[in-house]
Order: C-alpha cells, then structure tokens, then sequence
C-alpha cells in the first residue's frame, strides 16, 4: 500500500460518514427550514407577520430538539440494553420472571453485609493460616452453595445465578467505597477442582 492509497483510504473513512450525517433527512430538514425562515422574513411586509414567523420557527425549534432528544435516549436504551438486563437481574427483579427455579435472589442486605455466608465462613480458615496482615480485618463476602441434582440442571449454572445479586451489590458497595476487600465463591464438588482444567 502506497502512500496515495492511504491518502484515499484516510479520505473515505472521513467524507463517508459526513456525506452519510448529510443525508439524513433531519439534517435536511434542519437546512431547509432555516433557510426557508430567513426567506420568508425577507418577505413579510409588517412586523406583526414577522412576529408571527419567529414564534412558529421557535416551536419548530423546540419541537425538533424534543425529537431529537427522544431519538438520543432510544439509541442509548439500545446500546445499554444488555448492562441493564443484566443491573435488573442482579438486583433481584427477575425474581418474579425466572420464578421459583432460582431461590436465594437477595433483593435487600443483611447487616454486616454476607460476611456470614458458608463461603466467607470457610474462607475465614484459610485467612487465619495466612502470614498477609490485612487478611484478619479483611472484609469477604461469599456465596451460599445450595445442593442441586444433576439430573435438575448444571448445578454450577444454578450457583452462579443464584450468586448474581450478591456479586452485584458487593460491587455496588465497593464501588460506594464502603468497608468490603473481597468475594469469595465457593463451587462443592470434587469434579470442580480435580484438575487445573475444570
């Protein structure tokens, strides 16, 4: 690749998109009647015809910033939809969608938080062992494994669902900045940590 072809290439990926944005009807619309406006005030003959045209471009101004606003929030709900999904779920509204196939879907927080989890509790061992400072006053929260069959579903999957709000507002909390350091998930199981693999 030469340097004109690169020329040309930095040209297309410019004039595309401005030609693109040139032609959408808004962007139109918003030419020709501003221009359509001064062309018209050049004509009226009085002021109370004048007076008249500013009022009804200055409604078409607001009605076409309110259009334009609500096509601006349409696209962010788009672009957003899945992270909004996902902020509904963790926060426990699917509750009632998902029904009671998934149970343990915390809507409000404990006091002290879920550092009274099975996880947390079984995490404490392994913290008092260690020779790190921090990890005796460490703050952890953890999942509460619940048994599923095999035969029910990925008792994995289910675990992980069930674990969703709590993961969430662990990190809502620390986001907040309050007194939380760690989260621990525990998966039971011998098939889950025979190898490095599973």
């Amino acid at each position: 690749m030469d340097y004109a072809d690169v020329q040309k290439s930095w040209l297309k990926r410019l004039v595309c998109p401005a030609a693109r944005r040139l032609c959408e009807p808004r962007v139109l619309k918003r030419v020709f009647y501003p221009s359509l406006y001064s062309v018209l005030l050049r004509w009226c003959p009085g002021m109370l015809e004048s007076v008249l045209l500013a009022i009804v471009f200055l409604l078409w101004l607001v009605w076409d910033a309110d259009q334009l606003s609500e096509m601006q929030d349409q696209r962010t709900k788009k672009d957003l939809a899945p992270a909004l999904k996902v902020a509904e779920f963790a926060q426990g509204s699917m509750v009632a969608r998902l029904g009671t196939r998934i149970t343990g879907l915390d809507g409000g927080l404990p006091i002290g938080g879920y550092t009274g989890s099975e996880a947390s509790l079984r995490f404490a061992d392994l913290r008092r062992k260690t020779h790190c400072l921090f990890a005796p006053k460490a703050v952890v929260w953890g999942n509460d494994w619940a048994d599923v069959l095999e035969s029910t579903g990925d008792p994995l999957a289910y675990n992980l669902l069930r674990c969703l709000p709590r993961l969430y507002r662990f990190c809502l909390e620390s986001r907040a900045g309050r007194d939380v350091d760690g989260f621990v998930f525990e998966a039971r199981g011998e098939h889950y940590g025979e190898t490095l693999e599973a």
